[in-house]
C-alpha cells in the first residue's frame, strides 16, 4: 500500500523534537496548525512527555489553554499520560488545573490510564474532585469501570461517593 509521510504531529509524538523544532523555525504557523482532531504540536509533545519540545513550544507562545476538538487542554494531555514534569511546568505557567471536557478533568484522564501518582499530585495541588464532565457524570462514575481498584479507593477516601446519581 501507499506509504504516508510522517506528519509533524506524528514526529512530535514520536520523540523527534529536533525535526519538529526545525520545521517550526522554518514555518512558525506549524506551531498552531491542527490535525483533524484539533490537536496541535504542543498537545502532541505533552502527550509524549517530550520536555525539549514542550519548552520550545512554550517559548514560541503555544496556547496554554488551547483546546482540541474534544475540549482537552494542554494540562489534560500531560496528566492523561502521567508526565509529571510537564504538568508541573504548565501549572507554573498558570494553566487551569480544573479544565474540564465532556468526559471530566485531569483526574478523569489520569485515572483512565491508571496514573495513581499523577492523581495524588493533582489532589495535592487542590484539583476539584467534585467536578462533573459535560455528560453530568462524576469523576468516579466516569472512571470506576476503567481504572484500578486502588484509584477508585483513593477517590472514595478523598470523599467521592461511589453511588452518586448523575443528572
Amino acid at each position: 500500500g501507499p506509504v504516508f509521510a510522517e506528519t509533524i504531529w506524528d514526529k512530535a509524538q514520536n520523540g523527534k523534537a529536533d525535526e519538529v523544532i526545525d520545521m517550526i523555525k522554518k514555518d512558525p504557523k506549524l506551531l498552531t496548525k491542527e490535525d483533524s482532531d484539533g490537536t496541535n504540536v504542543f498537545h502532541c509533545a505533552l502527550a509524549a512527555g517530550d520536555m525539549k519540545l514542550v519548552k520550545f513550544c512554550l517559548e514560541k507562545g503555544a496556547g496554554i489553554e488551547a483546546k482540541s476538538k474534544r475540549g482537552e487542554t494542554p494540562i489534560i494531555f500531560a496528566a492523561a499520560f502521567g508526565h509529571m514534569e510537564a504538568v508541573k511546568l504548565l501549572l507554573d505557567k498558570g494553566a487551569n488545573i480544573n479544565a474540564v471536557t465532556r468526559y471530566g478533568n485531569c483526574v478523569t484522564y489520569a485515572a483512565g490510564r491508571k496514573h495513581i501518582d499523577m492523581i495524588k499530585f493533582l489532589i495535592s495541588k487542590g484539583i476539584d474532585l467534585d467536578i462533573k464532565g459535560e455528560n453530568g457524570e462524576t469523576i468516579l462514575h466516569n472512571v470506576a469501570s476503567r481504572t484500578s481498584p486502588e484509584i477508585v479507593q483513593l477517590l472514595i477516601d478523598k470523599g467521592l461517593k461511589p453511588n452518586v446519581a448523575t443528572k
